[in-house]
């Protein structure tokens, strides 16, 4: 009886263990940026206009070290996938590439393809001036992007 009280804590251990270490390696980095994020609104900051996207359907998609845009209205717009760093107070995007799996997803050279979506540069540093109850403001060097999460 005793063997058989050791064989189960012995299982129940490894039970936990691997719970445990299951959870830790399905955990995603992207912390507070993480979501699905609608782009609602984009001020130009050299002459302080902004332009209303409510009505668009245009999303940044922020999950472990990946950061996808779409524009969800025109589905015939390529996907663009790109790595990004994050220090808390600054969002990186670098090395966008078309969502091609079958193609190796590759990488995009026309800037055209990114401005639709608030971005202007092959790489990106953004500001984070607020990330809080579902509402975040990045600003770059020459826009500043309001998103909602969904």
């Amino acid at each position: 009886m005793k063997h058989m009280k050791c064989i189960f804590g012995a299982m129940m251990a490894l039970v936990l263990i691997f719970f445990a270490t299951s959870c830790t390696m399905e955990s995603d980095e992207s912390g507070a940026l993480g979501g699905y994020w609608h782009l609602t609104a984009v001020d130009t900051l050299a002459t302080g206009g902004t332009t209303a996207l409510e009505d668009q359907l245009i999303f940044w998609s922020i999950q472990g070290t990946i950061l996808q845009v779409s524009d969800q209205k025109n589905k015939e717009k390529d996907r663009i996938i790109f790595r990004y760093e994050t220090d808390g107070s600054k969002l990186s995007i670098k090395e966008p590439r078309l969502s091609r799996r079958l193609e190796g997803d590759p990488l995009v050279d026309d800037i055209t393809m990114l401005t639709p979506y608030g971005i202007h540069a092959l790489t990106e540093t953004f500001t984070i001036e607020s990330n809080q109850s579902g509402k975040m403001v990045l600003k770059s060097s020459v826009l500043r992007l309001h998103l909602l999460r969904r």
